[in-house]
């Protein structure tokens, strides 16, 4: 969250340090179509963590975490275990897509399809959907290099995916934050071959990978790298 020089980015500074095709979709964009984001230390509501970590399992076929271990997360860390929501305003989306549409007639078709798409993610899920969710271990020190770890984070792709509300639940992780001065954010890992899904995700984002010691290892011998696998084993 510093530049080069270790000062702290401001806000604005540091979406513009996005790839274009990740900071237009965040901020301003995503206000105007009603996505609200929020975040919460209290325990009742990883309830709702744990309902968008479920579309995620079924969606990759992965088994996460379970409650259990989330709220064990909030009562051992009561002060640094940080909850986030991005929501979505169906009423207030679909009062920007009428608008649109009439400001703009080359638009017609596809904010009449969105619409479409909205009044039937309101019928399903209600008028204020949760699209997203996260938790985020905050830095326990009071001094010294402080870190913020991003560990598990879901997502309901069945609504409004076009709206990008990935990237700005992201953004608005960053700008909390900043605001609680952390040098830091540790966004997790990714695959050695920098290729899989979290990888393509977390670029967006203008990140830092570091390379660990023992993070990969160099086969010297098959035979007795076989040795060693079956001894560990």
């Amino acid at each position: 969250l510093k530049d080069k020089d270790g000062n702290f980015y401001d806000k604005e500074t540091l979406r513009r340090t996005f790839p274009k095709n990740t900071r237009n979709y965040i901020g301003n964009y995503q206000e105007q179509r009603g996505v609200e984001f929020s975040f919460s230390t209290d325990i009742k509501d990883v309830k709702d963590l744990v309902s968008v970590l479920h579309c995620t399992e079924q969606r990759q076929h992965i088994n996460l975490r379970s409650e259990k271990y989330f709220k064990k997360l909030m009562e051992c860390f009561p002060n640094n275990a940080v909850l986030f929501f991005a929501r979505v305003d169906i009423n207030k989306y679909i009062k920007f897509l009428k608008e649109d549409m009439k400001e703009n007639e080359n638009k017609k078709e596809f904010c009449q399809k969105q619409i479409k798409e909205a009044e039937e993610v309101k019928k399903e899920y209600g008028l204020k959907p949760l699209a997203g969710a996260t938790i985020v271990m905050m830095p326990a020190c009071k001094s010294g290099i402080k870190t913020a770890s991003f560990l598990y984070a879901g997502t309901n792709t069945k609504i409004l995916p076009s709206l990008k509300i990935t990237n700005g639940l992201m953004f608005y992780r960053l700008c909390y934050c900043l605001d609680k001065a952390c040098d830091y954010c540790d966004l997790g890992g990714v695959d050695g071959s920098l290729e899989d899904h979290l990888s393509t995700f977390k670029s967006k984002f203008n990140p830092n990978v570091l390379e660990l010691v023992g993070e990969y290892d160099l086969v010297i011998s098959k035979f007795w790298f076989k040795v060693f696998n079956l001894a560990m084993d």
